[in-house]
C-alpha cells in the first residue's frame, strides 16, 4: 500500500491500524483511498518506511486504544508486545489534575473506549487532544524529525475524540475535509 501511495505521487499519507480507520479516513475526512495505509501493529516500521520513501507528512488516525500506545512511546502496538493503554491514560489524567476518585473510577473501565467516554462526559477532552499531540511528538521524534506528523484519535464508531493542530493543518492543506463533530453522542 505504501508503494502504491508513492506511485500515485502522494507526499502526505494517513497511517491507520486497520479497516475502521481506513473507513474514517476515506468516508469522514475524504482522503483518497490510495493515500491511506493500513499499518496493523507496525507503527514504527511504517513511519521509517514512509520517511525512506520520501513521504513528508503523515496523519496517524485510529482508535484511541491503539494510538494511545504511541503517546507512551510504544511503536509496536500488538497487545502481546506492549499493552499499557489504561496506564498511559491514567498517568496523563493524573498529570492533568484529574482527582483521585475519578482516576479510580476510570481505572475500573475494562477498555480505553469506556474510560474515554467518561472523560468526555466530565469535560476532559483537552486531555484527549494532548494525548494526540503527544503521539505526534513521539512519532516525529521516532523519525528524527524527518516527517511532519499529526494524530486523530477516535472511538470505535469513528467519532474523533482527540486531535492535534498538526492533523488539522495537514488535512486542510491537502484539501481533505476536516470533519470533527463538536457534540458527542455517547
Amino acid at each position: 500500500e505504501l508503494d502504491q501511495a508513492v506511485a500515485y505521487g502522494h507526499k502526505t499519507i494517513v497511517l491507520t491500524p486497520g479497516h475502521y480507520g481506513y473507513r474514517v479516513a476515506t468516508e469522514r475526512f475524504m482522503v483518497p483511498a490510495e493515500a491511506v495505509i493500513q499499518m496493523s501493529n507496525f507503527v514504527g516500521y511504517l513511519l521509517e518506511e514512509a520517511a525512506y520513501r520520501g513521504i513528508k507528512q503523515v496523519i496517524l488516525l485510529g482508535h484511541i486504544g491503539k494510538l494511545i500506545k504511541i503517546s507512551g512511546g510504544i511503536f509496536h502496538t500488538h497487545n502481546r508486545v506492549a499493552d499499557a493503554r489504561m496506564e498511559i491514560l491514567l498517568a496523563h489524567a493524573a498529570l492533568a489534575g484529574v482527582d483521585v476518585d475519578t482516576l479510580k473510577h476510570l481505572g475500573e473501565f475494562p477498555t480505553t473506549e469506556g474510560a474515554t467516554k467518561e472523560l468526555l462526559l466530565i469535560g476532559e477532552q483537552k486531555l484527549l487532544h494532548y494525548l494526540a499531540y503527544l503521539a505526534s511528538e513521539r512519532a516525529q521524534s521516532f523519525t528524527y524529525g524527518s516527517l511532519s506528523i499529526g494524530t486523530i484519535m477516535t472511538l470505535l464508531n469513528g467519532q474523533p475524540v482527540g486531535w492535534d493542530l498538526e492533523a488539522r493543518k495537514i488535512v486542510e492543506e491537502q484539501g481533505w475535509v476536516w470533519s470533527v463533530e463538536p457534540k458527542l453522542e455517547l
